[in-house]
């Protein structure tokens, strides 16, 4: 720090500055991280739920199949 020509109390400030800027820096990239995963879980639940509204309505058809395919069997009989 003497090249810079900082007294004691001016190299803690400075330090204590850069200190900060790094740990908004850190921060500032987890945040982007957090952010970013947070992104891909929405992403991965709207697919999800659309499988499942497709589950769903397949099930559906297979139940309305199988009522009707009862239904046929009964006035068969």
């Amino acid at each position: 720090m003497q090249e810079l020509n900082l007294t004691p109390s001016q190299a803690v400030i400075f330090f204590i500055i850069s200190a900060v800027i790094l740990l908004v820096m850190i921060l500032s990239k987890q945040t982007l991280d957090f952010v970013q995963d947070f992104n891909k879980a929405c992403d991965d639940n709207e697919k999800a739920c659309t499988d499942l509204i497709k589950a769903n309505e397949e099930l559906r058809q297979t139940i309305i199949a199988s009522r009707q395919g009862a239904f046929l069997q009964i006035e068969h009989h």
